[in-house]
């Protein structure tokens, strides 16, 4: 479970469906070898490189209400 921080409501992540997934989004940022940080990308962008072999060494997910 996690709580979202602006309405203080419980979120069970196994439930992001039935109409949730309107409310919230899926943001995430990425560590690329030799370039640093990218992002915040958001539900299902691309977030690394492509073609250049590159590893993603680190990538952090949070949930994040949407703004109407």
């Amino acid at each position: 479970m996690l709580r979202d921080v602006v309405s203080n409501q419980e979120i069970d992540l196994h439930k992001l469906d039935g109409g949730i997934e309107v409310e919230y989004g899926v943001l995430y940022e990425c560590h690329v070898e030799g370039i640093g940080d990218m992002g915040p990308f958001k539900d299902g962008l691309f977030c690394g490189t492509r073609g250049q072999s590159r590893r993603v060494e680190a990538i952090l997910v949070w949930i994040q209400p949407r703004t109407p």
